[in-house]
């Protein structure tokens, strides 16, 4: 083998492992996921399955004993043996989430997670947070809503109410494709400069 193709080839296996960790990166991103409601936030990351619902400064006529007492999950995919992972529930929200069946409005999720441990001084309040990790499922969560209950019944006859929303796209961020695509380019420059120099033909020219 030639000097020239030593080089060469040394360079090219270099390339390809710099953009196969770029590309590990973006697809690493490809995980995360955001449902954001009128008052609350929640973020899941699907590869580790954990998840971190917070709560916003609620209004005034949700009434002072508002709690959110359950989120019902939509989930295409493998749910039939999801649990709470044992000393995973932290945030400071509420102390316990469990797992049931789902249900929900329509009818039409797959689980929820439910919060707290069922007394009246344990429950997920206005601008609290409360994080967990899931175990047994696979595939992708499509949709979430959440159970408000114990709401001031002269506003929200019933006492409760569903919030509802849609999925932000797991996708990767717009840094995240800049850098790979930045990382690229120079790659690109850099090889072209290698071979220019070290081509046989370099010194005819």
């Amino acid at each position: 083998m030639s000097r020239w193709l030593r080089k060469y080839t040394g360079f090219f296996r270099r390339y390809l492992v710099a953009a196969a960790v770029a590309v590990g990166t973006c697809a690493g991103n490809a995980y995360a996921a955001t449902f954001t409601f009128d008052n609350a936030t929640l973020n899941l990351d699907e590869l580790a399955w954990t998840f971190s619902l917070s709560t916003n400064d609620w209004p005034t006529a949700f009434g002072s004993s508002a709690f959110i007492g359950s989120m019902v999950v939509d989930f295409s995919g493998s749910s039939s043996g999801v649990a709470v992972v044992d000393g995973s529930v932290s945030g400071g929200g509420v102390t316990a989430v469990s797992t049931a069946e789902g249900s929900g409005p329509g009818g039409q999720f797959d689980f929820r997670f439910n919060f707290g441990s069922g007394g009246s001084s344990d429950r997920l309040t206005e601008l609290e947070t409360v994080n967990w990790q899931a175990s047994g499922l696979l595939g992708e969560v499509t949709n979430v809503a959440l159970h408000l209950q114990g709401l001031n019944t002269d506003n929200f006859p019933g006492g409760s109410l569903w919030l509802m929303t849609g999925n932000t796209p797991p996708i990767p961020e717009p840094s995240t494709y800049a850098l790979f695509i930045l990382g690229l380019i120079g790659l690109g420059f850099m090889m072209r400069k290698r071979l220019n120099s070290a081509s046989p033909l370099a010194g005819w020219a």
